[in-house]
């Protein structure tokens, strides 16, 4: 027989236990939006680094032209 005295989370048309199923899948899909915005932000930060090293190279030729032409 059931029990009468259910916490005001367990109540309602659902089982406790596909509730606890619940409650971990959304607790995942926390985990993993936390790790794909961190992700992300470490994909940006790699391709600003890599633009800027890019500007860089390209400004130290162009110096090496300007210095050579002259």
């Amino acid at each position: 027989m059931k029990s009468t005295h259910l916490s005001p989370i367990e109540r309602g048309i659902l089982t406790s236990s596909y509730k606890r199923e619940i409650r971990n899948n959304i607790r995942n899909m926390k985990a993993d939006s936390l790790s794909r915005i961190k992700e992300s932000i470490l994909y940006q930060y790699a391709n600003s680094l890599n633009s800027t090293v890019e500007i860089l190279r390209v400004s130290f030729i162009l110096v090496a032209i300007f210095i050579i032409v002259a």
